[in-house]
């Protein structure tokens, strides 16, 4: 066998594992595969959900101001078991804060983060996640839960609901001390 054909062979076989079009378009397709099966598990929530009431102006700004919201998984993101907690603080003077119990989640208020209410919107400006604020309208359900909504006309998501918030405390978060139950 010539050695052309072995080279050949052995290029051919490097070259079918590659994806068309290189990695970052690969990248590219698989998030887009990732964004595409959380649009339709948004609209499988808000097809099961009953809205609550709407809240808007001074009734949502008595759910955010100086409270801090609570949301617990199961898991920490890195697939350990839980529980992994996030806390939202909205400070008063518009401040908005994210702090979590997993590494180096220590809420620090970050220059440029705010949220604002614009009628019946609440827009949240958290730079580690985008460069763009996220808007929401929100519902309050019969359980007193509050229900936030994708507010992004023109998007795959707009109206979708996204998070459902439970629990909320006045005042700053509180994390719980380094090796206590509130780390994994």
């Amino acid at each position: 066998m010539p050695i052309r054909w072995i080279v050949s062979a052995c290029i051919a076989i490097t070259l079918a594992g590659c994806y068309p079009g290189g990695d970052g378009q690969y990248s590219l397709r698989q998030a887009e595969k990732r964004n595409a099966a959380a649009t339709e598990a948004m609209r499988s929530a808000t097809a099961q959900t009953s809205r609550g009431s709407g809240l808007a102006d001074d009734a949502l700004r008595r759910h955010l101001v100086e409270r801090t919201w609570i949301s617990e998984f199961p898991q920490f993101p890195n697939g350990t078991q839980g529980p992994y907690r996030t806390y939202d603080y909205f400070r008063q003077d518009g401040q908005f804060i994210r702090g979590h119990n997993w590494v180096y989640g220590e809420p620090v208020a970050v220059p440029g983060d705010y949220w604002r209410i614009e009628g019946p919107r609440l827009c949240v400006l958290h730079q580690a996640m985008s460069a763009q604020p996220t808007c929401y309208t929100a519902a309050l359900d019969a359980r007193q839960a509050l229900q936030l909504y994708i507010d992004a006309p023109g998007s795959a998501n707009h109206g979708l609901l996204t998070r459902v918030i439970k629990r909320s405390e006045a005042g700053p978060p509180r994390l719980d001390p380094p090796g206590t139950a509130n780390r994994p």
